[in-house]
């Protein structure tokens, strides 16, 4: 879901244009079609490169799949989970002052990850209104 600043910056792309076309080709993919199940996996190395994660440590402990219909609200779902974790010590959040409100800002103060929500919800691809329903083992 999210660019890397570099690339951004060395192609001169605008990060929220490059969010909103990232939504509008979801739903240029998704038209016509009936909606199936959409997963996130939140696990325990959630935001992190293959190297940070034997360097830094995880960010949260695993939050286990967010499954629905609605592809945007799985992604709210996920984000608001992932976002009322308490941060593992240590962790690669950089910015500790976002830690307990905005994991993604911590790690990647550059995204307004909002952003891409909120333009998915406009344009129609879903809701990020959603009932949790926990399943447990």
């Amino acid at each position: 879901m999210f660019a890397r600043k570099e690339h951004l910056e060395s192609t001169g792309e605008d990060l929220p244009r490059f969010m909103e076309r990232m939504v509008e080709y979801t739903v240029g993919t998704l038209k016509g079609k009936k909606r199936g199940l959409f997963l996130s996996t939140s696990s325990r190395r959630l935001l992190q490169p293959a190297t940070a994660i034997l360097s830094r440590g995880s960010i949260v402990a695993d939050i286990g799949i967010v499954a629905s219909r609605d592809p945007v609200a799985v992604d709210q779902a996920s984000m608001d989970l992932l976002n009322a974790q308490p941060a593992l010590d240590p962790s690669r959040l950089n910015k500790p002052e976002y830690a307990e409100v905005d994991k993604v800002k911590a790690v990647y103060p550059h995204i307004e990850w909002r952003h891409q929500l909120d333009y998915a919800e406009k344009v129609g691809l879903g809701s990020k209104s959603y009932d949790l329903v926990v399943v447990s083992d």
